[in-house]
């Protein structure tokens, strides 16, 4: 640092980050802190609340299911308009669910269908946003994807459950050929009941996953994050600190009369213009020195050389200088 100019402050101030800046930079910090863990505990709101929706979906989906085997089987033996009425009230959850899932697993789905085929299968409007946000982002994760692929599997059944009603109600049909749908309605019933199963556990392993997981995921996040900004906290205090012992210890020098120290800029801050300005105000005091201390040896060798009597005295008569 004794052998180079110091760098001037209109040099620094282009490119400082100045104290208000550093304090800014810590108050956001942790600010960023804050809104992180926000962000996660939303999350594991809305993936529990929408894991919750498809737990009390699937209940309305199996009940929905059974009954539209109960009275289609009915319907086939009895032929009665009631039956197939309930029929169709029944079959209109599953197919409420399948219009939603297909309008979800398109790249510009529209939300207002989604809704509507929830809300056709018992779910409240309310939980829709949760169960779209759940399947568009983790249906291909663990348990979850698990779930709708077993979802999939079971609209298909249903699907083939509501060709056999329409070709009950599409008229007369020999016995043996009734009797053979009835088998079928049997059949599906019997194939059904196991991924109804199969899917509400998927689903409660993914919910318990959510509630077990996002916690140990915050703590984790919260304690990165945290150290983080304690790193950058303690490196800003520190520049802060350097910058004030280094003004400090140079003004002890500069009082003793030390004129070759120099302050080190740390920091490119108001510390670091007042540290460059100090250096130049050093410079500036050792230059005025040395030429004083010229000025006056150039008057003391004239003063011992001549021949003549040199003098000076203040107003009252008294000499100050005499040779």
């Amino acid at each position: 640092m004794n052998g180079t100019a110091p760098p001037t402050a209109s040099g620094l101030r282009q490119r400082r980050l100045t104290i208000t800046a550093k304090l800014a930079v810590i108050v956001l910090i942790f600010v960023a802190i804050i809104a992180a863990l926000a962000a996660v505990v939303a999350l594991s709101l809305r993936l529990s609340s929408g894991a919750r929706a498809y737990v009390g979906g699937e209940g309305l989906w199996s009940k929905a299911q059974k009954d539209a085997v109960y009275y289609l089987s009915r319907y086939a033996q009895t032929g009665e308009a009631d039956d197939s009425l309930r029929y169709r009230q029944a079959i209109r959850i599953p197919l409420g669910d399948r219009h939603a899932r297909l309008e979800m697993e398109k790249p510009d789905y529209d939300p207002a269908e989604v809704e509507r085929g929830f809300v056709a299968g018992g779910n409240a409007a309310a939980d829709v946003p949760d169960m779209i946000f759940l399947f568009r982002h983790f249906s291909g994760f663990g348990e979850f994807a698990t779930a709708i692929r077993v979802w999939r599997e079971a609209e298909q059944l249903i699907l083939e459950l509501d060709r056999i009603a329409g070709e009950l109600h599409a008229g007369h049909m020999p016995p043996q050929r009734r009797q053979q749908l009835l088998q079928g309605i049997a059949d599906i019933n019997t194939r059904v009941a196991p991924l109804e199963h199969q899917f509400s556990v998927s689903i409660g392993d993914g919910a318990r996953w959510v509630q077990h997981t996002l916690p140990a995921l915050l703590l984790s996040i919260t304690a990165v994050m945290l150290l983080a900004g304690l790193w950058v906290v303690w490196r800003i205090s520190r520049d802060l600190q350097q910058g004030i012992l280094g003004l400090r210890e140079g003004a002890l020098r500069v009082s003793r009369g030390d004129l070759a120290h120099r302050i080190e800029i740390a920091s490119r801050d108001e510390l670091g213009d007042l540290a460059t300005v100090f250096n130049e105000m050093i410079v500036r005091r050792r230059l005025a020195e040395d030429a004083l201390r010229d000025t006056t040896e150039f008057r003391d060798k004239v003063m011992e050389s001549a021949t003549n009597a040199i003098f000076a005295f203040d107003l009252q008569g008294r000499f100050t200088l005499l040779n």
